[in-house]
């Protein structure tokens, strides 16, 4: 496919796109300088500074931090990494779907300043990384489909490596993106298919099935490469971060058929009553420290118990899967904000206590925005529930006849967001507005590709009159 004119091919685009980045970028940068930080955060930044990595955070997210600490100290340079990758998807993405540049400049700072959206920016978490580098592969993918441009797929492919890496569950997300990338290279440089393309039973199938192999493979080797860095950086620290979660659920079952079912290496002589007063179903913190109970579960690194406790889970839940379901069903319930009185941990609020003398010294803009914020935390724009309702709703109409324009666009990122939002029903460890970030921002972004057709033609009818 030859490559055509778009905003931000000429001059006045790149300016545009230029000065819509930037505004984005130093609005956040001022607005939460140095950057907001939570437990997590400070912990990662400490495995950054020392250059010891595990695998209980992103190894590949704090070998960058590491580098970039040694330019600007502390949280203000991640900050400015995500926000970058964030907002320069953003306006990407909106830029090369509407026409008129001013009404493109207030979709992106409309989507970007967006209370869900803006209380989040400031933060350094890894759920945020993982949004910022889908948002800037999503521009980048659309862009390489628009105007056959190798370039842009092959970056996007870097962006959808970073966002793979820095949250556990994110294949979830990069699976449909990934397709999408396959169905652009198939489409465009049919190269990339010619093996499947030369079968005459392949050229008699719908170009999806070629994109979704492609796609998979694309995958794969995603995977592959990030599981390789990532062990190359760790240097053999594994940590089993996902034993928390395995004990959280042989706790919730525990419970409920008031049997101890939790290995004896994790329990250390915790009672069923003394487990009672530990678990709850919106985190897992309170099982192993943090609250006035006597005794906690244990938390190992040692491969053989984490064996144990894989094996011990497998039966237990095998034999009482009702109790597991029910568990997982309170799990997110909480994370959603399903008939709960208020929502869970909704954004961070300024830097935790740390020892690196870290600390936010509010500005005014700062402390306008954290009282608006907070006058609204409970209400529907923070409760998860909302945005899956509206994203299967605006999935829904997109699949009518008149707004199928740019399907394969909102498709591919509609099913990212739901795959990735559906995922937390088995391997939510807290109810966290944060994890489900990428689903809300999605959701946000969906109605430009939907109705960016009816959009354009209506304003060049305006322009004409």
């Amino acid at each position: 496919m030859p490559s055509i004119s778009a905003p931000g091919d000429n001059l006045t685009g790149r300016l545009w796109l230029f000065l819509t980045i930037t505004t984005g970028v130093l609005f956040i940068t001022f607005s939460f300088y140095p950057g907001y930080l939570s437990f997590d955060s400070i912990e990662q930044l400490n495995q950054a500074r020392s250059g010891i990595l595990n695998d209980w955070h992103p190894p590949l997210m704090s070998f960058i931090w590491h580098f970039l600490d040694r330019v600007a100290p502390g949280p203000a340079s991640m900050l400015l990494f995500h926000n970058l990758l964030f907002w320069s998807g953003l306006a990407l993405f909106i830029s090369r779907l509407i026409n008129r540049k001013l009404l493109a400049m207030l979709l992106v700072f409309s989507i970007g300043f967006f209370p869900p959206v803006l209380a989040l920016l400031g933060t350094i978490w890894k759920d945020v990384g993982l949004a910022a580098s889908l948002m800037l592969a999503s521009g980048l993918l659309y862009s390489a489909h628009q105007t056959g441009r190798k370039g842009y797929w092959a970056t996007a492919l870097l962006a959808l490596f970073y966002g793979l890496s820095v949250r556990h569950n994110g294949i979830f997300a990069v699976f449909p993106l990934a397709i999408w990338a396959g169905g652009i290279a198939c489409g465009q440089w049919q190269s990339r298919c010619r093996l499947w393309q030369s079968q005459s039973w392949w050229r008699r199938q719908k170009p999806v099935i070629a994109a979704t192999l492609f796609g998979t493979l694309i995958l794969v080797m995603l995977v592959i490469l990030s599981q390789a860095v990532s062990l190359a950086l760790i240097q053999g620290r594994k940590t089993y971060v996902f034993q928390t979660l395995l004990l959280h659920d042989l706790a919730a079952v525990s419970i409920a058929e008031e049997q101890m079912y939790i290995p004896p290496y994790a329990r250390q002589g915790v009672s069923i009553e003394e487990l009672k007063t530990i678990y709850s179903p919106r985190e897992v913190v309170p099982l192993f420290c943090c609250n006035a109970a006597p005794r906690h579960l244990v938390i190992t690194n040692q491969g053989t118990d984490v064996a144990q406790l894989e094996k011990t889970w497998l039966s237990v839940i095998g034999s009482h899967l009702q109790d597991y379901l029910l568990h997982r069903v309170a799990v997110f319930k909480t994370l959603y904000s399903i008939g709960q009185s208020s929502v869970c941990l909704p954004f961070q609020k300024g830097i935790d206590p740390n020892q690196l003398g870290l600390s936010v010294r509010p500005s005014r803009l700062n402390r306008a925005l954290a009282w608006r914020l907070e006058r609204i935390q409970d209400s529907l724009l923070f409760r998860g529930w909302f945005y899956l309702v509206l994203l299967l709703a605006l999935l829904a109409v997109a699949a009518l006849p008149k707004f199928r324009e740019h399907a394969s666009t909102v498709f591919a990122l509609g099913s990212s967001a739901l795959l990735y939002a559906l995922s937390y029903f088995f391997i939510a460890p807290t109810c966290d507005f944060r994890m489900y970030w990428w689903t809300v921002v999605v959701t946000l972004i969906l109605p430009v590709p939907i109705f960016a057709k009816q959009l354009n033609s209506y304003l060049n009818r305006r322009q004409l009159e």
